[in-house]
């Protein structure tokens, strides 16, 4: 049944593929505008910073520096880290 709903009728659910991609790549960039525009960290730092923290790797190579951007990365972490 759960394959059924995945794949649909007939076949692979490229709507669905397409609609969770375009999330992850939303969510990543919403990350990444607030680190570089709160941080000063440059772009690709702060895509790198968004997806070692929602993927959960969490390297501490890259750590918020400021007490308000701590708190936006907590809050991104609950939100995205589905």
């Amino acid at each position: 049944e759960h394959k059924k709903h995945m794949f649909g009728q007939g076949g692979f659910n490229w709507f669905m593929a397409l609609t969770l991609f375009l999330e992850t790549c939303t969510a990543l960039l919403m990350g990444s505008v607030v680190f570089v525009r709160y941080e000063s960290w440059g772009f690709f730092d702060a895509v790198y910073f968004s997806f070692v923290t929602v993927s959960t790797i969490g390297f501490g190579d890259m750590v918020p520096e400021t007490t308000p951007t701590r708190v936006l990365a907590s809050i991104y972490i609950i939100l995205f880290n589905g």
